[in-house]
């Protein structure tokens, strides 16, 4: 709730204010006038006197009313005045229940003991019927009465009195015309004057609701044509800032209670800030929607965070047996590394450990031999995801790296088996993610997952010993991931490397590695040789050669390749691979690649990004990818 109080003010602002207020005050006093005026003229003296008598009630829901408001009032005030936006919206709507609720036990209490109460107020038997008539009409609009007092000061403290005056004025005038017909040409005596003052107070409180509560919706609407461009808006603050400035939302709606909007507003603000923030995330009954993200996050220096998790992450696996690591299907080096960095903590902690490893990619054949032929690691090191079954436990801890999307995962069952689930990942996070972790850690600003695991096992215990294979394995995933350190690195990418290199990594060796054979190299500039330039600046190529040896892999180098063509703003490369298309996207800075492909059911980051078709058809996969970069392109969205 926002208001325009917090103003210089002068003479003619504060009668601005003040004015509207006393009609305001005026004008409810001459509610009981009207009704005496009228019903001692059309329906008679006793019952005016029956009105008379009874009217304390009403005078006692009117104080209750302007307690709760006045004192609500003063609370909200200042807290928007000191800029807490979130706890005034909070004491608001609480403000508000009590005010509603305090009216239904006046009108459960009332109902209850009316006769009793009227002859306690000096009901006489020749005016109790007429006491009852009235005071029991009016209780049925207890509720709503105390809700038109609440939202009378309420309008003030929002800014808007005169909105208030034209209300309650409004409210006035029904009550004078609803008492004429009600009791002249209807003839419903003190019932019709009961009525008419209901309805007539009933208009602040319908108002009111609507304009505090249902209304709002509708900037989200505004909002949501304009595709959040306050995110865009926010970007453009400059009053001597160092960093630019970002905003992140997170919106709950279309839900049957408030409580809901809430809990799915928070899950919002969640998802939007785990994704890297500079959006806006709507969750609402039928999905999640995501505005904005297109800048990448600004790395953070400081290496808290990394020590609470692993700190967090050494309790988990101390308290278990067994720690079994997985990623994702298709393994890179990345993934890889990671989980042979994840494998050392729990050897360090003396822990059983395995690594579910189901196909062997050409990239990660030469480090998943050197652990092969190492003499330091057991024989079931590397597991296949059939062999879970026969070795978890209920004192195992799942360790998930490289991905945060079950159906991405080794071995998705293996989510299932055990309720100790850890998360390492450095890509944005989708409403499709892992549910019910114990440990989620998870910064699109890393360059890598194993940039995130070497800086864990720093913290993770004082005398970790990493091997020479193991450093080679993550200090490549480094190497991978950035594009030779070129792509998304920061200062603490460099700095763990360092530490890798510290504990053994060869460099030499990595490249190596690494290098591409003939046929790697042909295949790779068939792709290169294959593409087309779509809306002059995006490189769509395919490869459909299943022949070579991971084609995904030479499909992500190729997709590298392409954006060294002078206007490309980014590259595709479609892989068809294992009954399936493979998207593989790489951007530089220009275009978010990460937001194309969640149109198309992938992810991702900004300058590096995936998807998948659950078919083979070439050309309709690529089709769709076209329809989709046009769609964003005319929408803003790229």
């Amino acid at each position: 709730m926002t208001n325009s109080i917090a103003q210089k003010f002068n003479v003619f602002s504060l009668l601005k204010f003040a004015f509207p207020t006393m009609v305001m005050m005026v004008f409810m006093s001459l509610y009981t006038i009207v009704d005496g005026i009228f019903v001692s003229r059309l329906v008679g003296s006793n019952a005016l006197s029956a009105v008379n008598i009874v009217y304390p009630v009403i005078n006692l829901m009117f104080a209750c009313g302007i307690m709760l408001s006045t004192g609500g009032s003063a609370i909200v005030a200042r807290q928007i005045g000191e800029k807490k936006e979130s706890e005034a919206r909070e004491n608001f709507s609480l403000i508000a229940l009590v005010s509603f609720l305090v009216g239904v036990v006046i009108l459960a209490v009332g109902i209850l003991f009316l006769e009793p109460l009227c002859n306690v107020l000096g009901a006489t038997p020749l005016i109790l019927s007429d006491c009852k008539r009235y005071l029991g009409v009016l209780l049925l609009f207890g509720p709503l009465t105390m809700m038109q007092m609440f939202f009378q000061v309420f309008f003030v403290t929002a800014g808007k009195p005169t909105l208030g005056l034209v209300l309650t004025i409004t409210g006035g005038v029904t009550n004078v015309i609803l008492d004429y017909l009600f009791m002249g040409p209807m003839g419903m005596g003190v019932i019709g004057a009961a009525l008419a003052t209901g309805i007539g107070q009933t208009i602040m409180a319908v108002v009111g609701i609507v304009y505090f509560f249902v209304i709002k919706k509708s900037y989200y609407k505004e909002m949501e044509k304009n595709k959040f461009a306050v995110l865009d808006e926010a970007k453009s603050v400059n009053i001597g800032n160092t960093m630019p400035a970002t905003l992140s939302i997170g919106i709950g709606i279309a839900t049957d209670t408030y409580a809901q909007s809430y809990n799915y507003a928070r899950v919002a603000i969640d998802l939007a800030l785990a994704r890297g923030g500079d959006q806006a995330v709507v969750k609402s009954n039928s999905g999640i929607t995501y505005f904005g993200g297109k800048r990448e996050q600004t790395s953070k220096n400081t290496r808290v965070k990394a020590r609470v998790k692993a700190e967090a992450l050494r309790e988990f696996i101390t308290a278990k047996d067994q720690v079994i690591v997985m990623g994702h299907k298709i393994a890179d080096v990345d993934s890889f590394g990671a989980a042979v960095g994840i494998y050392r903590a729990a050897l360090t902690m003396e822990k059983k450990a395995y690594i579910v490893l189901n196909d062997i990619t050409s990239s990660v054949r030469p480090l998943y031999q050197s652990f092969c032929e190492s003499p330091l690691y057991p024989d079931d090191m590397f597991i296949r995801s059939e062999d879970v079954d026969e070795i978890i436990n209920d004192s195992t801890v799942a360790v998930v790296v490289d991905t945060n999307k079950p159906e991405m995962t080794e071995c998705p069952d293996l989510l299932k088996m055990t309720k100790t689930i850890v998360v390492f990942d450095h890509h944005r996070q989708s409403s499709n993610m892992i549910e019910n972790t114990v440990l989620s850690y998870i910064e699109p600003y890393a360059s890598s997952s194993c940039e995130m695991v070497s800086e864990v096992l720093q913290y993770i215990t004082d005398d970790v010993r990493i091997t020479n294979v193991e450093a080679n394995s993550m200090y490549a995933g480094i190497v991978i991931d950035t594009n030779n350190f070129m792509n998304r690195t920061g200062v603490r990418t460099f700095e763990a490397a360092a530490f890798l290199r510290r504990c053994g990594a060869d460099i030499t060796y990595v490249r190596k590695i690494f290098r591409d054979n003939m046929e790697s190299y042909r295949a790779k500039a068939e792709i290169v040789s294959s593409a087309e330039v779509f809306c002059d600046e995006y490189a769509i190529a395919r490869y459909e050669n299943a022949e070579i040896d991971s084609p995904t892999i030479i499909g992500a180098q190729a997709a590298n390749e392409l954006l060294n063509i002078d206007g490309i703003k980014a590259s595709f490369v479609l892989t068809k691979y294992n009954g399936k298309i493979y998207v593989s996207a790489r951007a530089i800075d220009e275009v978010n690649v990460q937001i194309i492909m969640e149109r198309v059911g992938g992810g991702g980051h900004m300058n590096t990004a995936g998807a998948q078709f659950q078919h083979t058809n070439m050309e309709e996969a690529i089709e769709t990818l076209k329809e989709t970069i046009y769609t964003m392109k005319e929408e803003g969205d790229i």
